[in-house]
């Protein structure tokens, strides 16, 4: 997988740098890198102009939906929009909770990122978990059309979740979870929603580039559900040229480490990225079987939160701590801060 996911990555370069011969993108401004889902491999990327026909004509039909349950662990069932003889007849239930998760730029469902997510709900709890596989609208080199194509995966998602809403499925069961380019989709989701508003949406080192600055495209809101919960673990700051969005989105905040540098992430600049830009996922998947690992300070800034001028989340501090992760308390607001490990388990005891 590893040797294939490099391969990619070649014949992805090969093809920025033809682009870059063309005349089509300049390689000073246009060409940077972004790690995938998993952050294995680090893909040239390429802000194209959206004008430009870079990708074949794409629709609904390569956004697909697939399904576990405990029942089907590990073989998905694919789920048709407005098709209710077929999701009666798997494994789908109205009566559990239902997780639909987004993955990012260049990956699929079968990425860590779904299967991880996947495999530590099922362990816990007998849930829906839905990926949304978008990967034909998601592919290297096209950065730009990918973060464009979210406001469609976000649309076609939000059908999905109107059918199962008007199939039986309470909509305070519906909880979306998106990685990097998938938070934005997700957002797009949660705003396109008819039958409702979604009770939450967590997001994962929300996608910067494309996403700030004065053109920048409609990006994750708190407004598109009624709690947004985001953990930032790559957070651009300054010139660097990290991928994360630094910028507070949702109505809890979450900024381990600072949030732009994880620690166990060394190397180069773009090996740290990667390491980094993944770990806000991780740190969630650990906290999915581990419900009080990661205690979290509300602080006004991760230096004021290193000087101790926030407190503590210690057994008689007087605190409002919340727990970062899949049971934060629908009650958080705000910036909180925290510290975690280098190695797995992350969590600091």
């Amino acid at each position: 997988m590893v040797l294939l996911g490099f391969i990619w990555a070649i014949w992805s370069g090969l093809q920025v740098t033809f682009l870059a011969l063309r005349g089509q993108v300049n390689p000073a401004t246009s060409i940077f890198f972004v790690p995938d889902s998993d952050g294995w491999v680090y893909y040239p990327a390429v802000m194209d102009d959206p004008s430009m026909d870079l990708q074949p004509s794409l629709t609904r039909r390569n956004i697909r939906f697939f399904l576990w349950t405990r029942q089907n662990a590990h073989v998905a069932r694919e789920l048709f929009v407005d098709e209710s003889r077929l999701l009666q007849l798997s494994t789908y239930s109205p009566a559990r909770y239902t997780k639909i998760l987004f993955h990012g730029f260049t990956n699929d469902v079968v990425s860590e990122f779904v299967i991880q997510t996947r495999n530590a709900y099922l362990s816990v709890g007998d849930y829906n978990v839905i990926g949304v596989d978008w990967s034909e609208l998601a592919r290297a080199p096209f950065y730009n059309s990918a973060a464009t194509n979210t406001r469609d995966v976000g649309k076609a998602a939000a059908d999905l979740v109107d059918f199962l809403v008007n199939e039986g499925t309470p909509i305070s069961y519906i909880h979306l979870l998106g990685f990097s380019l998938g938070a934005h989709a997700a957002g797009w989701a949660g705003a396109s929603v008819k039958v409702g508003t979604l009770p939450r949406i967590t997001a994962f080192d929300p996608a910067y580039p494309g996403f700030d600055g004065p053109n920048a495209r409609r990006r994750l809101s708190k407004s598109d559900a009624k709690f947004v919960d985001v953990i930032h673990t790559n957070a651009r700051v300054g010139l660097s040229n990290a991928v994360g969005i630094e910028t507070p989105l949702g109505h809890a905040d979450f900024y381990p480490n600072g949030g732009s540098r994880m620690p166990g992430c060394i190397g180069f600049s773009f090996q740290t990225n990667k390491c980094s830009h993944v770990r806000s996922r991780q740190y969630f998947v650990e906290s999915i079987v581990q419900p009080y690992a990661f205690a979290a300070v509300p602080c006004s800034s991760y230096k004021e939160f290193m000087k101790g001028s926030c407190g503590n989340c210690g057994t008689n501090s007087t605190t409002k701590c919340v727990y970062m992760g899949e049971y934060l308390t629908t009650s958080a607001s705000g910036l909180y801060f925290l510290r975690t490990r280098s190695f797995r388990p992350y969590s600091v005891d």
